[in-house]
């Protein structure tokens, strides 16, 4: 067991990763439309992660602390929801009851409609149709199943490769094979949140109605803890490396020494008798 200083950075900084991803694949606010301000508490009319939509989101952010309360300040239509993609929306609430939403995921009634007109435009406020149909065109898309499937295989890597490098740092060589594939699932899963960052640029609509929100920040930040974890554990595998060509190179300076000595004991004890 060799522990290191790099070791035990990278672990603490793998497990930051964790957190953010996680955090990030969460929270509805990958993008933000309408965001006000006041203090500690923040709201917005829509905002959109990578499993669904959501209206009138009111939060606070202090420091660290991230808290979602399902109740804005000043709702824009009367009442705070979200509206998820690929799953049923059984507990919708839609002030306008001419607008009737089955149960069902809000690509599936976009598919349905063709369009956002028909139905789902009821549930939203501050984008206009063909902003909202290109939204849901990408999100009902490759796009959207590619950032929702990798936001969730991010922090998953991230757990499997935490998991070894406690194991290959506290109970293992540098260069154990458990090292190794924690080197790998860390990579792995910084490449997945790279992966969503850049697929959520292109799935975002252009134009600047909607801008990027918290979450798609703690996907970045994520993704270069994985990234920095990864360094910091080559740099652990780097050092048990040296350590192991060190130890091999006294080996034969020992074995030449032992060598020289036992020549000379055995010269010392092989004089030829002196007759007088």
């Amino acid at each position: 067991m060799t522990c290191t200083v790099v070791g035990f950075l990278a672990m603490f900084i793998a497990a930051a990763g964790i957190a953010l991803s996680g955090a990030s694949a969460g929270l509805p606010l990958w993008s933000m439309l309408g965001q006000t301000n006041n203090g500690e508490l923040a709201a917005a009319s829509f905002t959109s992660g990578v499993w669904g939509y959501c209206t009138d989101l009111s939060f606070s952010n202090t420091g660290t602390k991230l808290n979602l309360n399902f109740s804005a300040p000043v709702p824009t239509n009367g009442h705070s929801q979200c509206f998820l993609y690929y799953s049923s929306n059984k507990n919708i609430r839609v002030m306008n009851n001419t607008i009737v939403l089955p149960e069902q995921g809000a690509c599936t009634t976009f598919q349905q409609d063709g369009t956002s007109a028909t139905r789902l435009m009821g549930t939203i406020t501050g984008l206009d149709v063909a902003t909202f149909d290109d939204f849901l065109t990408k999100t009902c898309g490759v796009k959207g199943k590619l950032s929702l499937a990798f936001a969730m295989l991010s922090p998953v890597f991230g757990v499997l490769g935490l998991l070894m490098l406690v194991l290959g740092v506290c109970c293992s060589k540098n260069r154990s094979c458990l090292v190794s594939f924690a080197l790998f699932m860390n990579v792995l899963a910084g490449v997945w949140a790279l992966v969503v960052c850049v697929v959520w640029s292109q799935q975002q609509p252009a134009g600047g109605a909607l801008t990027f929100g918290i979450s798609y920040y703690l996907g970045i930040a994520g993704l270069v803890c994985y990234f920095t974890a990864s360094f910091f554990l080559s740099v652990h595998m780097t050092q048990g490396r040296s350590k192991e060509e060190k130890n091999k190179g006294k080996v034969p300076v020992k074995l030449q020494e032992a060598l020289e000595k036992a020549k000379k004991t055995h010269a010392a004890n092989n004089h030829p008798t002196r007759l007088v």
